[in-house]
């Protein structure tokens, strides 16, 4: 069966509408693939971030862990 193509004002604005959809995806891919160019540059053993509050030595926090731990895991 074949459909027979009606040339007119209908076929025009497909096209527009498909060039307008082209141009959107166009726009929105090359949006896609922006990235941020701040780099940062970090010296090798110095530690720039925030304060470390875990003041805790690792027994203590070990200690701490099986703490919390024992109270949440008392049906095992």
């Amino acid at each position: 069966m074949k459909v027979k193509q009606i040339r007119g004002a209908g076929q025009q604005l497909t096209k527009i509408n498909m060039k307008v959809c082209l141009l959107f995806i166009t726009l929105f891919t090359l949006t896609a693939c922006y990235e941020d160019t701040d780099v940062i540059l970090h010296q090798s053993g110095v530690y720039k971030g925030k304060i470390d509050r875990h003041t805790q030595t690792p027994e203590q926090r070990q200690a701490l862990l099986a703490k919390r731990f024992g109270q949440v895991q008392t049906d095992r």
